[in-house]
Order: structure tokens, then C-alpha cells, then sequence
């Protein structure tokens, strides 16, 4: 049977969360899916819990680099399928999260990355909501100043990532990802409506860290030298700014 949808989780010490995220994986209503969980040199019992599921979609793996960005490149080699969805140890996808996303993506089959908002909640409580731009020009333009892609909540055309190096980096590797999605002028960016997965606020984030901004920044002055884009240099500044004086 052919394969729709990989679905691809790196985890590292996310015993905590970890059995809720795969539940809310496995309890999915669109049901043809692979699930690639990689394990990366976790010191807590994230392998015994991953271990513990027994459904024939489970496909795990165990490295010891503590990389995010090799672990989800190792599970992108791992995958049969052409669209890959991400999925974090500590978040919860709403049951029909997928069955929405593929709908779209059947329906648009040119789009190269598809994200959804986000329900944003803290010890059981819902904090709010957080919501990114829809369409591909909106994305484009905004990416310099905040979020537009919400990266446990996308599916990606795996071929496109791969085309352009796949992950790269070290906090932001997402970001880095979509300016070298942007920079080969042959995707189509886009988020739908609706919010599809609860995003867990807790202390271990990488979002307000210091080195992130510094990241960012870095990657946003590289596409500047490369592309002219006044907006990316206008964007580097913004992020050095927030590492000096509101990182963490």
C-alpha cells in the first residue's frame, strides 16, 4: 500500500509530554500514514515510552546527536512518502488535523508547505490563540518580522526540502528553511484558517532565546546579501535589536 503522509517527530528528554503527542498521532481520523519518530541521546524514559506503543505505523529510531536539525534530516531519509508532516513531542494535533491538511493539499497539490494556527495553552489552560498569515505573499512579505509558519503544524513537500538542502542550522532551522524555500522562486507558502494544534507554552522553549534571535538575524543579513531584499535587511536589524534587549 502506497503511503500518503510520513509523519516525523524528533524527540530529546520528552518523556514528560511525549505519550499525549503520540496519542493525539495515532488517533488521527485520516488514518494512511507512516510515523518516523527519532530518539536523540534522550537521558529520560522517551525510548521506554515510544517503545510501549504498539501500532504497526510506529517506525522508531535512535541516534545519540543532540542536532535537531540531523535527527529531522536522518527521518526525512527514512520516509516513503512525498508529503511529510511535523509533529513536536510536547504539542497535541487535533484529531482531524490531517484529514483537513490533505483535503488541501489534494485539492492544491502545487503547494509546497501548508501550516495551520495554533491553540496556545499552559498546564491544561488554553492561553489563546496563535494565528499566522494565509496566502503565499503575505507569508513572503511578513517572514522578516514575526512567525508565518508554525512548525509543528506544517506539511511540507519532501522532494522541495530536500531540493534545497533540507535542515540546516541550530535553534532556527525552521526559518533558515523557509528563506531557502523563498529563495528558489518555485514554491507556493500557505496556512489554513482553522487551528489544528494545540501548542504547549513551557519553560524548556527556544522562542524569546537570545541565541535564536542572533540566529535569525544571521540567516536574514545572508539572504540579504544574496537576494537585495531591503525587507531582510530591515528584518536583521529588528532581530538584533530583540537579541540585545529582549532575548532571554
Amino acid at each position: 500500500m502506497n503511503i500518503d503522509l510520513t509523519v516525523l517527530m524528533c524527540v530529546c528528554n520528552g518523556g514528560q509530554f511525549l505519550e499525549e503527542a503520540i496519542h493525539s498521532i495515532l488517533e488521527q481520523s485520516f488514518k494512511n500514514f507512516e510515523f518516523i519518530i527519532v530518539e536523540n541521546g534522550s537521558q529520560d524514559n522517551s525510548w521506554e515510552i515510544i517503545q510501549s506503543f504498539d501500532d504497526s505505523r510506529i517506525r522508531a529510531f535512535q541516534t545519540e546527536i543532540r542536532q535537531l536539525a540531523f535527527n529531522l534530516n536522518f527521518g526525512l531519509q527514512k520516509s516513503n512518502a512525498k508529503w511529510v508532516a511535523r509533529m513536536d513531542a510536547d504539542d497535541i494535533s487535533t484529531p482531524d488535523r490531517f484529514a483537513i491538511q490533505m483535503e488541501y493539499l489534494r485539492s492544491y497539490p502545487e503547494t509546497t508547505v501548508l501550516g495551520t494556527q495554533s491553540i496556545l495553552f499552559e498546564s491544561g489552560q488554553i492561553k489563546g490563540e496563535e494565528n499566522v498569515p494565509l496566502l503565499h505573499k503575505d507569508i513572503v512579505r511578513n517572514l522578516p518580522f514575526k512567525t508565518v509558519l508554525l512548525h509543528p503544524t506544517v506539511i511540507f513537500n519532501r522532494k522541495a526540502v530536500l531540493d534545497v538542502g533540507g535542515y540546516m542550522g541550530y535553534k532556527s532551522e525552521d526559518f533558515d528553511l523557509w528563506l531557502r524555500l523563498i529563495r528558489s522562486n518555485k514554491v507556493i507558502l500557505a496556512n489554513l484558517s482553522q487551528p489544528l494544534l494545540k501548542y504547549r507554552l513551557h519553560p524548556k522553549q527556544v522562542r524569546g532565546n537570545r541565541l535564536s534571535y542572533a540566529e535569525g538575524a544571521g540567516y536574514l543579513f545572508r539572504d540579504f546579501l544574496l537576494t537585495k531584499r531591503i525587507s531582510y535587511f530591515l528584518g536583521f536589524l529588528w532581530l538584533t535589536m530583540k537579541c540585545l534587549f529582549i532575548g532571554r
